[in-house]
């Protein structure tokens, strides 16, 4: 879960991604299984990667969602676990560069600036991750859902005006639920009430924030 692709303009990190084996997968297909006994980390070269867990009701709940250059399972990447904790699936066509996990361990142990970049977008992932956790704890669908639209605009967003952010991943209303923990019938009375405060547009399973509308919101909460 951290942005390796910051690092994806030095020669030698170029070098090494184009040693390894690269792996396709198509929207919706399944990459790791729950449980799955791993040797090889992946990074993502192209395309979003849904990390989700099932409840004991059968419902599913996405954890995270990764983007180019970042690494997962993260756990296995420091060391930390042999299995998977969650389902790895294509949230969109993917490409994904498949590294065996000893060999990525050592290149980091031999090319200390890599590994800095490394640890510092870990640093920066869980300053975020405080955020969405900050959403989740809210009581208030409403709140969830404003806070959430942050964190994704945060992380995910693109400058398209100057008070105008555009989330750059393809969500449907499902997801974003999927995300909350909240239904579909809710998320969609609250994102429609957003439209209506001209807070977001969504077009296509893209949404366009008004930040300073958004903030304004979040200030209120």
């Amino acid at each position: 879960m951290n942005r390796v692709a910051k690092s994806l303009s030095n020669k030698l990190w170029n070098q090494y991604l184009g040693r390894a084996r690269i792996l396709r997968f198509k929207k919706s297909e399944s990459i790791i299984m729950q449980g799955d006994e791993l040797e090889n980390i992946y990074i993502i070269k192209s395309g979003v990667v849904r990390v989700y867990d099932i409840t004991a009701e059968g419902e599913e709940r996405t954890v995270a969602l990764d983007i180019e250059g970042e690494i997962f399972p993260i756990g296995l990447a420091l060391g930390m676990i042999q299995k998977s904790q969650y389902f790895y699936q294509a949230q969109t066509d993917c490409e994904v560069y498949s590294i065996r996990k000893l060999d990525f361990l050592r290149y980091l142990r031999f090319h200390p600036k890599i590994a800095m970049s490394f640890y510092k977008d870990l640093a920066e992932d869980f300053v975020g991750l405080q955020s969405r956790i900050l959403a989740l704890e809210q009581t208030k669908a409403s709140s969830k859902i404003l806070l959430t639209l942050s964190y994704l605009a945060e992380r995910f967003g693109k400058q398209v005006g100057s008070n105008t952010t555009e989330i750059q991943i393809p969500l449907t209303q499902q997801e974003i639920a999927n995300f909350i923990g909240l239904t579909r019938e809710t998320t969609s009375t609250e994102l429609k009430k957003l439209e209506t405060s001209k807070i977001i547009r969504c077009t296509k399973k893209h949404y366009s924030l008004n930040q300073s509308k958004l903030q304004d919101a979040i200030n209120q909460i």
